[in-house]
C-alpha cells in the first residue's frame, strides 16, 4: 500500500466518512485510499470513537452508522490504552538511572570528581597550616625557591609580608 504509514488528511478523512454512509466495504475503501484494510478498519473505529465522545453523538446510531459493534469500540480502547501504557513504560524505562549507559558513566564521573574534591579539601587545608606556620615550609611542593627565581607579588613590600604567595610567582 503507498500511503501506509503517512499520516490521514482531512481530505481521506471526509472521504472516509462518505465512503462509509455510501456503505462501501473494508477491502473497496481500502483500495480507494491505498491503505491496508486493518488501516481502513482502525480510522473507522476512531472516527466513531471521535463521534460518540467528543461530539456526543448517540452510540447507537454511531455504531450501526458505521458498521461496527461495540465490542469493535472496547477492542479499540483496550488496545489504544495498552498502546498509551506501553509508550509510558518504554520512556520510563529509558529514563530510569540503571538503564542508562550514559548515567553509570556520569556515576563514575562524579565519584571522580567527589575523590578530586577531597583532595582539593585536604590540600586546602595543608596550606591554611602552612600559613599559619612561623613560616618555615618542610613540604616538598613548597619549598623555597631562590629567591633570583622569584617575582615579588607585593610589588617591593617588605619580604616579611609576602609569605606563602612569593613561592608561586615564579619568573
Amino acid at each position: 500500500m503507498q500511503r501506509s504509514g503517512q499520516r490521514w488528511t482531512v481530505q481521506e478523512d471526509n472521504d472516509l466518512l462518505s465512503e462509509i454512509e455510501r456503505k462501501l466495504s473494508i477491502e473497496d475503501i481500502s483500495k480507494l485510499h491505498q491503505r491496508s484494510a486493518n488501516a481502513i478498519y482502525l480510522r473507522v473505529v476512531q472516527k466513531a470513537s471521535d463521534q460518540i465522545s467528543l461530539f456526543g453523538k448517540p452510540k447507537d446510531q454511531v455504531l450501526q452508522k458505521f458498521g461496527i459493534t461495540e465490542n469493535d469500540l472496547v477492542r479499540f480502547h483496550e488496545r489504544r490504552t495498552l498502546d498509551a501504557k506501553n509508550l509510558a513504560d518504554r520512556q520510563s524505562c529509558e529514563k530510569r538511572p540503571e538503564n542508562n549507559e550514559l548515567f553509570e558513566k556520569m556515576s563514575d564521573i562524579e565519584k571522580r570528581m567527589e575523590n578530586v574534591e577531597q583532595t582539593m579539601t585536604e590540600i586546602k587545608q595543608m596550606l591554611l597550616e602552612l600559613l599559619n606556620d612561623d613560616k618555615s615550609v618542610s613540604t616538598p611542593f613548597l619549598a623555597p625557591l631562590p629567591s633570583s627565581e622569584i617575582e615579588s607579588s607585593t610589588n617591593g613590600a617588605d619580604s616579611e609580608q609576602k609569605g606563602f604567595w612569593s613561592y608561586i610567582n615564579i619568573k
